[in-house]
């Protein structure tokens, strides 16, 4: 009789604390892998406001952490710097930008619709990851590259790799070397690379090499 009120006394206990257990799990569980793709502040300077719409507003400190549905706005006098694992992006004075809650077709990406942002991303080539402006869209593995758009189109500059560049409207593409740039303007169906050349304007482009462009006329961007 006393074994028996011993182990149901063992058992209960036993019980409590794989419930107890469990519950921790849970609760880490998503944390941690939320804190996987999570951005966090490297460095900041002058007026950032950042809005998350899960948490509200988030001060601009050291450390903090950018979930996704995340909105950053930067004054005049603003920078902000954003780290993740071994990518890095800088929001430049003036810029509007947001970390999108969802994927678009199954890449992560960013919403930039104002501004200028430096992106310093580590080469993976599982890697899908996206740049999207209201003009055009810059698709990349792994490169350092700057996304520039305001009210007459949008531009990439690639320091380092390359940038597969679309434009919006067409679904046209080019891609853009080290040391080059392309841009999409307001209402152009083209990307426009270093030089002037319109690679939705020549047939004779096809996928050769162009002032640091190989462009593919009526190509979509990689999924």
């Amino acid at each position: 009789m006393v074994h028996t009120r011993k182990n149901r006394r063992i058992g209960w206990i036993v019980g409590i604390l794989a419930v107890t257990v469990l519950a921790v799990v849970k609760i880490m569980a998503p944390a941690q892998a939320g804190d996987v793709s999570a951005w966090s502040i490297a460095a900041t300077e002058g007026t950032v406001k950042i809005h998350s719409s899960s948490d509200g507003a988030i001060l601009p400190e050291l450390g903090a952490v950018i979930p996704p549905g995340t909105r950053i706005a930067t004054g005049e006098d603003g920078q902000v710097e954003l780290v993740r694992g071994g990518d890095s992006m800088t929001v430049m004075p003036n810029t509007h930008m947001t970390i999108p809650a969802e994927r678009n077709r199954g890449a992560a990406s960013i919403v930039e619709s104002l501004g200028s942002i430096l992106f310093r991303m580590e080469s993976r080539e599982s890697r899908d990851f996206q740049v999207r402006t209201p003009y055009l869209a810059a698709a990349v593995k792994g490169t350092v590259f700057t996304v520039t758009a305001d009210g007459l189109g949008a531009r990439v500059l690639v320091e380092e790799g390359s940038v597969l560049v679309t434009a919006n409207r067409s679904g046209q593409s080019a891609m853009i070397y080290a040391g080059h740039g392309g841009s999409v303007a307001y209402g152009s169906d083209s990307v426009i690379l270093d030089g002037g050349v319109d690679t939705g304007s020549s047939s004779s482009l096809g996928d050769r090499d162009t002032r640091g462009g190989a462009a593919k006329s009526g190509g979509g961007m990689d999924d």
